[in-house]
């Protein structure tokens, strides 16, 4: 089964109950099954310290039990009351300007506040005192969508702990940060600073280790609630996750480590671009999420059925747009498919955002109905959730390198254009019918025949080790491969590091390329990043038509693999190509589908969404239109493979 369901939030409507199991019967009739509620509940559970109010919790469990609903408890540590923080001020963040915050918002809580832990134990305790007397308790969720930083003393005193336990020594530490550039030596761990606005800004290495430490101090504070839930029941625990390398200086492939299944929250602003692109990138979103841990289930914990208002623009959705995009959360791995809001707030910041259900609970509303549909036919394919995605290509990807080069001087001062770069892979394959997982260790990399790396500047020694020890394999990298370790310090010796033998080149230098000046190799052009590549027993397929740049792709059989280096950023339409002549599959621009296959009970299934005009299908065993074999925009079908 997967799940349909979303965010209630019942303590809304606590002035007249009838609302509330009105409400809950028309979640159950619009094919919802799964309802998470409690993540933002404190204050009406405790609205003063100690004084608890909590016989509308169980009224409520109670309704959902009544209609066979399942729920997902949240911990309402999600946002504080008001008391909390007048009271124990030390919960609140300081700022990267030193500044204590006042109460208010949400993500405001200091991840190292003993005073804050205090209180979220006894507040997580009553709810489970009550949720779990309920058979249709489905899992545990914790928090919100964990992020931020807060420079407090207690956070300043943890971080120069975390980097002593990682160091040993001051020495060693001013020698892996390469302090004596600009004086920047410390005696004494006890100097370290975070930095501060006003503070240290140049020194890379600080600035990533910090941002490692948060993501540290994240975990900490999962396993602190996660170890309280686990000693009253065994049920699955989660928090949501709400960004992507690209954008999420939080690691989440680290984060993922401490949760039994992984969730995600997914937001594309439909409509404000063409919708295929935005389901492209989306895709990529999806399937960086659900390989965090792929030995773990992926659920999706928040989409909305319409707009999102703090989105740039807030733009309906059609209910067939509406279908497509939330069937691509199936189609990517996920086991649920739910929403944030069931219902509309009556005021506030998310008052506009998108919901099932509106202000009057009105049944014969659009939205409520076109997600009522959606859930009759999701119920028709559930058995996807006991399948698994078949293993094709893997694309590597790593917080470190995004962390790094972010903070790196040089090459360039503005946007690398990464994620575009990683959205082209991504479509090149889709549109081939060739499956992506995105790789973030070791490990899994030999479980794949094609390994592409778009970006790997920071790569591990533990990632360059399982890149040696491939055979048998197609390897396919882009510029900047391996420059530095995780400090940000560059590596001795010829680049890439430790990469050189299988490659068969050598990197001597890079440029910026901008928008005006691309490269050329006769045939595809190249952008943002160019090297001065030598080779070094590789075959040099292709050439910069420059007077410093030399090879533009090379080919090298080493250990029986193909390595291909390319040493730019080649543009859209080049890319196509370069991987249409390696693959061996030619890119169809007129193809508009979203594309995964499964495995399931040993048989391969393909799933499809038509992002483009209507178009002609084969072998179906499902599909959501009305006409057979025929799949029109916004449409989707499981069908048996097809002889290409």
């Amino acid at each position: 089964m997967i799940l349909h369901g979303g965010d209630y939030c019942p303590e809304q409507w606590l002035y007249d109950m009838e609302i509330i199991r009105n409400d809950i019967k028309l979640f159950k009739e619009a094919n919802i099954n799964c309802i998470t509620l409690g993540m933002f509940s404190w204050s009406t559970l405790e609205p003063r310290d100690g004084e608890y109010q909590t016989q509308w919790f169980k009224d409520v469990l109670d309704i959902i039990l009544e209609n066979d609903l399942q729920f997902i408890l949240g911990t309402a540590t999600a946002a504080r009351p008001h008391w909390l923080v007048k009271k124990y001020p030390t919960t609140a963040r300081i700022d990267a300007n030193g500044v204590r915050q006042k109460s208010g918002n949400r993500h405001n809580h200091c991840m190292s506040s003993e005073a804050f832990r205090t209180k979220a134990s006894e507040i997580i305790n009553v709810q489970l005192d009550i949720a779990l007397q309920y058979p249709n308790l489905h899992s545990i969720h914790i928090n919100n969508e964990l992020n931020g930083y807060c420079y407090c003393d207690e956070c300043i005193s943890n971080f120069q702990q975390y980097l002593k336990d990682k160091f040993g020594t001051i020495e060693n530490l001013n020698h892996a940060w390469w302090n004596t550039f600009w004086s920047h030596t410390y005696s004494d761990f006890d100097e370290i600073e975070p930095p501060y606005n006003h503070g240290e800004q140049s020194n890379t290495s600080l600035l990533v280790n910090w941002e490692r430490f948060m993501t540290d101090i994240h975990n900490q504070y999962i396993d602190f609630e996660y170890e309280i839930i686990k000693s009253r029941t065994d049920l699955p625990q989660t928090t949501n996750f709400c960004g992507t390398p690209f954008c999420t200086v939080i690691d989440y492939f680290e984060m993922a480590k401490h949760v039994d299944y992984v969730s995600y929250d997914v937001y594309p602003q439909w409509n404000i671009d063409d919708n295929y692109d935005v389901a492209i990138t989306a895709k990529k979103d999806l399937i960086s999420q659900k390989c965090l841990d792929l030995d773990k289930d992926f659920l999706i914990m928040e989409s909305s059925p319409s707009g999102a208002d703090w989105q740039s623009h807030t733009m309906l959705k059609s209910g067939k747009l509406h279908e497509a995009s939330t069937f691509l959360q199936v189609l990517t791995g996920a086991k649920s498919c739910l929403y944030f809001q069931l219902k509309q707030s009556m005021a506030s910041c998310e008052k506009f955002h998108g919901s099932v259900l509106d202000i009057n609970s009105n049944p014969n509303a659009r939205i409520y109905n076109y997600v009522k549909d959606f859930g009759a036919k999701l119920g028709e394919v559930g058995y996807l959730a006991a399948a698994e995605m078949k293993k094709e290509v893997a694309i590597y990807l790593s917080w470190d390198d995004f962390s790094v080069i972010r903070h790196a001087s040089g090459p360039r001062k503005d946007d690398y254009k990464l994620e575009a770069f990683y959205n082209n892979i991504v479509e090149y394959f889709n549109n081939v019918n060739i499956n992506t997982a995105f790789i973030y260790e070791p490990s899994k990399l030999d479980q794949y025949q094609t390994i592409v790396i778009p970006f790997g500047y920071a790569m591990s020694s533990s990632m360059i080790e399982a890149i040696k020890k491939l055979k048998g394999k197609t390897v396919i990298s882009f510029p900047m491969l391996a420059y530095v370790n995780e400090n940000d310090k560059l590596h001795f010796g010829e680049l890439p590091h430790n990469l050189t033998d299988e490659f068969g080149i050598v990197n001597q230098e890079f440029t910026a390329l901008t928008d005006t000046y691309k490269l050329t190799d006769n045939t595809y052009q190249y952008t943002v990043i160019g090297e001065v590549v030598k080779a070094k027993g590789a075959e040099v397929l292709s050439s910069f038509d420059d007077d410093i740049l030399d090879c533009a792709i090379t080919k090298h059989n080493y250990n029986n693999s193909d390595f291909y280096y390319i040493a730019g950023y080649p543009n859209k339409e080049s890319l196509r190509t370069i991987l249409g002549d390696i693959i061996g599959q030619t890119f169809n621009p007129d193809d508009r589908c979203i594309r995964n296959k499964f495995i399931y009970q040993g048989k391969e299934l393909w799933t499809l969404i038509n992002f483009g005009k209507e178009l002609k299908i084969e072998n179906v065993l499902w599909q959501s239109g009305d006409e057979s074999g025929v799949l029109k925009q916004y449409e989707f079908a499981i069908i048996e493979p097809v002889n290409e």
